[in-house]
């Protein structure tokens, strides 16, 4: 077929074009393949364009229809109800451009409803007059990244949790507990309560500084449970606990949560392994003339700690692990308490 002068340019100049955008398809400007095919429409005696064409709009096609699939994977079952509904509504299959522009307003919905939920959250903590001024200012997209901070920063405070939270100095509190619950049948209270390692007493310091602020407004009751040699005391504040388990002088050691086991589990621990117990003998000393005498004392080897948690757990008996009551007895007093 011969074209005039000017229409040969034009064609050559589209052929080149429409080549280019085959080639590098998806990678073309957006719009440019429905603007391909528009003119390549006007040429539709011309062999070369209109395979050119039907390439291109066959690409177009499979690149749309596997971003709508992507579109409709990423939805979740009332979504995919909610476009199905559409879909019918409209009397059938849907292009990708009325799916995305769908799709769009039902995550915005969406994004909207969990936005609403989030700063249900926020007004345990500000006031009123901070609320309209985030309404006024923020944008839905200031407000969920807003929403993705605090539920970083605040997720043990103003955010609601399955259990209460009982934070111990260690892990080897952590699991004498636990196995405490489990000898003496007192499973089901302690499954009330997520047990976390604090890391040590000034771990539990650094959480009650921190929490502090929001002891009103907690939806769970946090305990935090320090050793007999801390001497913290007892104290509440909202919702927190702070609470020293007893000491019991009669037992030998003196420090840790191991003395709450009697001399008889100690010294049999002692007897399998002597690097379990750190021995100080009785001694005496003169002090501005006075002489005074101390006691003998002992202590669980530090490097050994583990270990002896280990051989305990495994072989202590339900008698042995008795003086856990008073932790217990001290969780069902917070768990009942209003």
């Amino acid at each position: 077929m011969k074209f005039p002068l000017s229409a040969k340019a034009r064609r050559d100049k589209l052929i080149k074009r429409l080549n280019h955008a085959v080639l590098n398809f998806p990678r073309v400007p957006v719009g440019e393949p429905s603007k391909l095919l528009y003119e390549a429409s006007q040429f539709h005696e011309d062999e070369e364009i209109k395979v050119l064409r039907e390439t291109l709009l066959k690409k177009s096609i499979e690149y749309d229809d596997q971003l709508s699939q992507k579109i409709l994977n990423a939805l979740d079952s009332e979504g995919l109800s909610e476009i199905e509904n559409f879909r019918k509504e409209l009397g059938g299959k849907i292009s990708f451009s009325t799916l995305w522009a769908k799709a769009t307003m039902i995550t915005l919905n969406r994004l909207s409803e969990y936005a609403e939920e989030e700063m249900k959250s926020w007004r345990k903590v500000f006031p009123d007059s901070v609320m309209k001024e985030i309404r006024k200012r923020m944008a839905l997209t200031e407000i969920l990244k807003a929403a993705m901070h605090f539920r970083e920063k605040y997720k043990e405070t103003i955010y609601e949790k399955g259990a209460h939270q009982l934070f111990v100095e260690g892990e080897t509190d952590k699991r004498y507990i636990e196995k405490a619950a489990e000898l003496l049948g007192k499973k089901e209270l302690l499954d009330k309560f997520e047990i976390i390692d604090a890391g040590g007493s000034g771990g539990l310091k650094k959480l009650y500084q921190g929490q502090k602020q929001f002891a009103e407004v907690l939806r769970w009751k946090m305990v935090l449970l320090y050793d007999c040699d801390t001497e913290r005391g007892t104290a509440k504040k909202g919702k927190i606990y702070v609470r020293t388990i007893t000491r019991v002088a009669s037992n030998p050691i003196q420090k840790g949560i191991e003395n709450l086991f009697e001399r008889a589990l100690i010294e049999r621990a002692k007897a399998i392994k002597p690097a379990f117990i750190d021995i100080t003998l009785a001694t005496s000393k003169t002090e501005r003339g006075q002489q005074k005498n101390l006691p003998e004392i002992w202590e669980v080897n530090k490097v050994e700690k583990d270990n002896l948690c280990n051989w305990i757990v495994q072989n202590g008996t339900k008698e042995d692990f008795e003086k856990f009551d008073l932790v217990f007895n001290m969780l069902t007093e917070i768990n009942n308490a209003s």
